[in-house]
């Protein structure tokens, strides 16, 4: 090899090793922000499920408070006439109340404030309501329908709650009274205590026109205070009823992912936010952990790189070095090539081998006129499962089925394979049509034993459907194409009645001519 020649192989081979740390490189990026990516939005999806859990909730908590309210009103026009109904009144209160612990009081007030039945166990006259906004708004408002307040602090319990309240009329149609409903503060701060949001998140209740009823973690200075210049209010203008934002704070200057809903019967929404740092905490430390290895994989590559190019510039070379290379060359060529008839996945033969094995089982079974089955399995749904959980996860899964099908082979002859993306197969040599689909039923419920989840899926878990077929008396005529044709048949018969089932099919035999 010329100096010439020799200075221009080593310049390719910088460029090739620069290649593929660069190659290296923009892969760990892309994994990277792929691996954000999907953090962030199985974050967002169970900040949405916690969402819905508490607008449910504030949805059950007023509709409760409302339909005591309604049972009083009823009280009311029957039994307001005398002192005996009165108490009457008073006593359903206490009994209604003591069941209901989210309702602090319950209290019914005149045209001039004053009370005239309470759920305390005993009446304070002194107490006045004529001063309070929700006193004051259905005074001044004909609408018998529910008002929800702003929080105030009870003159009786000394409490903090917000208020639900509707107004009565007199015979003649003047208002007569309100009845009002104080929801304790401390009832939702027992609940939203039990949502993990982190130390930096936030769970707000708010009214529709902004005005905030409660606030985890709460202050005083909290309630009741306008949220209509936020960021958050103006989201939730823009689509009512369900939504997410990034949306960085103004007090505290943290970056959080806030999701909101709407109450479905109450003019009412809930959001809940949590800290994008917190979040994405345990994505930092594993980024970390990856970009650590990966420069330890460039300054491997380079330093062999480096050698590969010493080594390449050496002027000339043995015969027998040469003989050894072509030696290495061809054991390195034949572990890749067994390293092809594989699945790197999940460690099974592959599609390749597969084909292979099939043949070889039939051309057994022709000597001999003997029986082959096959199953196609595919799992369900699996495409929904990896956009919601992720490629690594998917990987996961995989593996996981896997593992079970080899479970389950134990000392048998049946040969199991990687057949495609989301599917398996099984060559079951000396097995009958019926042996094979009860085999298969002993898959179905050896993958759903997993136990992996699945939030699509009907049953909560990854199941599989299974596709059976059979050749008896495999003969000269029979192709390994007739009867993955016919499994696949079967796997389609399979999904078409649900999923986690099993179906089987056989071609008919091709007559002898």
């Amino acid at each position: 090899m010329s100096d010439k020649n020799s200075v221009s192989t080593g310049k390719r081979a910088r460029f090739f090793i620069a290649l593929i740390a660069l190659a290296i490189v923009a892969l760990e990026i892309w994994g990277i922000s792929y691996s954000r990516k999907v953090q962030v939005e199985e974050s967002r999806a169970s900040i949405s499920n916690v969402t819905r859990a508490l607008a449910q909730h504030a949805e059950d908590t007023l509709k409760e408070a409302d339909i005591v309210i309604g049972d009083v009103l009823e009280r009311l026009a029957r039994d307001s006439a005398s002192p005996e109904g009165e108490e009457r009144t008073h006593q359903a209160l206490r009994a209604r109340l003591s069941a209901l612990p989210q309702i602090d009081g319950l209290y019914v007030e005149d045209q001039d404030g004053k009370l005239i039945v309470t759920s305390q166990e005993k009446l304070n006259r002194e107490l006045n309501g004529r001063d309070r906004a929700y006193f004051l708004y259905h005074q001044n408002h004909a609408d018998l329908g529910i008002h929800i307040d702003v929080p105030i602090q009870s003159r009786s319990t000394g409490h903090w709650g917000f208020t639900v309240s509707r107004r009565y009329n007199k015979s003649d149609g003047s208002f007569g009274g309100v009845v009002v409903a104080t929801i304790d503060m401390t009832y939702f701060e027992n609940f939203y205590k039990t949502f993990d949001i982190g130390s930096e998140g936030a769970i707000v209740l708010i009214r529709s026109d902004g005005i905030l009823l409660y606030r985890r973690p709460m202050r005083n200075e909290f309630a009741g205070k306008n949220m209509t210049g936020t960021a958050l209010y103006r989201a939730y203008r823009e689509n009512a009823l369900t939504g997410s934002a990034l949306i960085k704070s103004s007090q505290d200057g943290i970056m959080r992912i806030n999701v909101y809903r709407s109450v479905a019967s109450y003019p009412l929404f809930v959001a809940v936010a949590m800290s994008e740092d917190e979040i994405l905490a345990d994505w930092r430390r594993e980024s970390m952990t990856h970009g650590g290895s990966m420069v330890l994989l460039l300054v491997a590559v380079l330093f062999a790189g480096n050698r590969l190019i010493t080594q390449i510039n050496q002027r000339s070379k043995t015969e027998t070095d040469a003989l050894d290379a072509q030696a290495k060359a061809e054991r390195a060529n034949q572990s890749l090539e067994q390293l092809a008839l594989r699945d790197d996945v999940t460690g099974l033969p592959n599609r390749r081998q597969f084909d292979t094995l099939l043949k070889s089982e039939l051309n057994r079974a022709k000597e001999g006129l003997a029986t082959v089955s096959l199953l196609i399995i595919d799992i369900d749904r699996f495409k929904v499962f990896s956009h919601l959980y992720g490629h690594s996860s998917s990987d996961d899964c995989l593996r996981a089925i896997a593992g079970a099908i080899k479970a389950s082979l134990k000392q048998s002859a049946y040969i199991a394979a990687r057949y495609g993306e989301e599917q398996f197969s099984v060559i079951l040599p000396n097995c009958s049509q019926a042996a094979a689909v009860a085999f298969a039923e002993q898959l179905c419920e050896a993958v759903s034993a997993l136990a992996i989840p699945h939030w699509e899926s009907d049953e909560g878990v990854v199941t599989v459907s299974i596709g059976a077929s059979c050749l008896d008396s495999v003969d000269d005529n029979d192709l390994s194409a007739d009867l993955i044709r016919s499994a696949d048949h079967a796997l389609s018969m399979a999904q078409q009645r649900g999923h986690n089932q099993v179906a089987s099919f056989s071609l008919p035999k091709i007559a002898k001519k």
